[in-house]
């Protein structure tokens, strides 16, 4: 699972990435631009999500590991 969610995490910075050399700076809400800020927004909040799914996960470990 570990692996899963890395793996998601670097897709979704990619596709950050990608959406924001898209964006045309001199007009963001226009166009395909608007696509690409709206698309960079649901990376980041991918990207928010996936982290916390992960930190919830090793403090699942470590309260396991603590009651045993």
């Amino acid at each position: 699972m570990k692996f899963f969610i890395r793996f998601l995490l670097v897709f979704a910075l990619g596709f950050l990435i990608y959406n924001l050399v898209i964006i045309d700076y001199a007009s963001p809400l226009t166009g395909h631009s608007f696509d690409s800020v709206i698309a960079s927004f649901i990376a980041l909040a991918a990207i928010i999500l996936l982290i916390i799914l992960r930190l919830s996960q090793s403090l699942k470990e470590k309260y396991e590991e603590g009651s045993n």
